[in-house]
């Protein structure tokens, strides 16, 4: 009998030390972890994009006037003239070139690849109104979590009845201010960058 309790009680004491969360500066839960991807469908099921296990040799882009970071392949390229607005109001970052023209004139092409970032949102997910024009229309949607933050991910054809090439867009809040992750699949890399995203 006594064995028993004493494995119950460390049983119990195993689940308090598993459960309880780390004490630091930051909410642990914006933390990513390979046990916890950095995309999870709201109410925790595992949205399938995580960041991947050679992060650490990718560049690390940090937008100091909106607030956020996101890491990127060190073979891939920050647009330095993107516009409109050009950067940091809008940011592109793609596998091409460092110049607009070059990327505008081969993003269609195969292999070509890149995301763009636009944060002129305030306030929570249901405040923005293209989230809310994109719901009314019927459009294809997740709810998420991206490190903890807020996010919808919409997702619909870039040519009406040709689902091979698809427009994707997150959203993604802090409560307070939120941006637009914007990318055209098919584009795993892509995921991969949305998945690193963080609000400062």
């Amino acid at each position: 009998m006594k064995q028993k309790m004493a494995l119950i009680v460390l049983v119990i004491l195993l689940g308090l030390t598993v459960g309880c969360k780390k004490k630091s500066g930051e909410d642990q839960s914006r933390m990513t972890t390979p046990e916890s991807p950095a995309i999870q469908e709201s109410g925790g099921a595992n949205f399938p994009v995580s960041p991947p296990e050679d992060i650490g040799s990718w560049q690390a882009y940090q937008n100091g006037e909106h607030g956020y970071s996101v890491k990127y392949p060190s073979s891939w390229f920050f647009l330095e003239d993107a516009c409109c607005p050009p950067p940091p109001g809008y940011v592109v970052l793609n596998n091409y070139s460092t110049k607009q023209v070059e990327y505008a004139s081969h993003q269609l092409e195969e292999g070509v690849q890149g995301v763009h970032f636009s944060c002129l949102y305030e306030g929570k997910i249901d405040d923005i109104g293209e989230v809310q024009h994109l719901k009314k229309e019927g459009e294809s949607s997740r709810e998420l979590k991206i490190n903890g933050f807020d996010a919808i991910r919409f997702e619909r054809d870039m040519v009406p009845g040709d689902s091979s090439v698809k427009s994707v867009s997150y959203y993604v809040v802090d409560g307070e201010k939120g941006c637009r992750l914007g990318l055209n699949t098919p584009c795993d890399t892509c995921e991969q960058i949305v998945s690193t995203f963080v609000f400062e």
